[in-house]
């Protein structure tokens, strides 16, 4: 078994799939939020970098959400 696969199966033996539908909903939900602040920053606020760096890493657990 390859590592995405046995990735895969650790996440689904970890959480049902409605508990896996409900964090990929909160996941879109809190992105679209922080975006929505980030528009609010001055781009070169360390809160801008901050949150754009969160909002990186929230895009990339999206997806991981998604392929499962």
């Amino acid at each position: 078994m390859d590592f995405k696969a046995s990735l895969k199966q650790a996440w689904i033996s970890m959480f049902d799939d409605k508990e896996l539908r409900y964090i990929k909903i909160y996941l879109i939900e809190k992105y679209e939020r922080d975006l929505a602040l980030l528009a609010k920053l001055d781009e070169d606020s360390d809160d801008y970098i901050e949150l754009a760096n969160d909002l990186m890493l929230l895009e990339c657990l999206i997806f991981k959400f998604t392929k499962i």
